[in-house]
């Protein structure tokens, strides 16, 4: 038996016999009862024997958990990088009409897409106001590298959101020239007006 194991034993023993005060056998082993001074005595030598062994114990636990958070985290963070564009997914903001855009997120076959390769947006919208909200369209707006429109996933048709409602708005384009792209969620409102210019914009450079 180490030297650890035995000092948790009797650490132990002179826990037992602190508390109980003596007075009983274990097997060969006699203890007779003690005054109230060797209890307390037997208290302070339990204490001494046994606290250093769960101390180390809970060292070695508390630093094989770094480990596993890190390992986590860079699982975590390889999985999301990988072929992400643009993460908002945790971001909220709300416009000047009352719509909310959530869950942003652009995807491409690489971090760093080159020109032929597709890109997969997506967003929800909600109505984050206390009437109803008519839309006509909604849709991943985009400014070229050339400086055109080249919007996309436009729902096209009108739809009214009830306070608290959703919809949702996914779509892919083919990034057809090199340069650097502006994306960004975007409505149009059943007046004609449409969301603020480049609301929560997001670039991203195709390589040529």
């Amino acid at each position: 038996m180490s030297s650890e194991a035995v000092a948790l034993v009797g650490g132990l023993l002179f826990l037992l016999i602190a508390v109980v005060g003596g007075g009983f056998t274990a097997k060969e082993i006699a203890i007779p009862g003690v005054p109230g001074w060797g209890r307390i005595a037997s208290l302070a030598v339990g204490v001494a024997l046994v606290v250093p062994y769960f101390s180390e114990a809970l060292r070695s636990e508390a630093a094989r958990l770094p480990e596993a958070r890190v390992a986590a985290s860079v699982d975590d963070s390889a999985a999301a990088s990988a072929g992400t564009v643009h993460d908002a997914r945790d971001r909220t903001d709300v416009s000047r009409d009352g719509l909310e855009v959530s869950g942003l997120l652009a995807t491409a076959d690489e971090s760093e897409p080159a020109v032929g390769d597709s890109i997969d947006v997506q967003f929800t919208l909600r109505n984050a106001g206390a009437d109803a909200i008519s839309l006509t369209d909604a849709f991943v707006g985009v400014r070229t590298p050339g400086d055109e429109n080249g919007d996309f996933a436009n729902v096209d048709e009108p739809t009214v959101l009830q306070p608290g409602e959703t919809i949702p708005v996914e779509g892919s384009r083919v990034l057809d020239a090199g340069g650097l792209w502006t994306l960004f969620p975007c409505y149009q409102l059943a007046s004609g007006s449409y969301c603020p210019d480049e609301w929560r914009a997001f670039q991203v450079l195709v390589q040529g």
